[in-house]
């Protein structure tokens, strides 16, 4: 009775921990980006710049996304792509219907 209890707030806990662990925390240390220094805000905070490689060649038809601390349009993805939320999916999904099946015992 005591270890079932004790295994049921392990796997919870652990569940809870990888749900809380955000992404950027398991990420890859970024390549070193160049700074960026010819960008400014136009009339109705429109933002106008010019995409260049290393060497300062304009590059046609890449995006440019705006992201603030690490999240930007694909978070969600990157989020469901970390294996500790998946192990903590898959624990919490096989922890809550044991917890609640052996919260209300059948009657005898």
């Amino acid at each position: 009775m005591k270890t079932g209890r004790l295994v049921r707030g392990v796997v919870i806990s652990l569940a809870a921990f990888g749900i809380c662990i955000p992404p950027v925390a398991l990420a890859a240390e970024p390549t070193q980006m160049p700074v960026v220094t010819d960008v400014a805000l136009r009339d109705g905070g429109m933002l106008q710049g010019k995409v260049v490689d290393l060497q300062g060649a304009g590059v046609a038809g890449d995006a440019i996304v705006y992201t603030q601390y690490g999240y930007g349009p694909g978070a969600m993805k990157m989020f469901f792509a970390n294996p500790i939320v998946i192990a903590g999916l898959v624990a919490t999904a096989i922890a809550v219907p044991i917890a609640l099946s052996n919260a209300h015992p059948a009657s005898p």
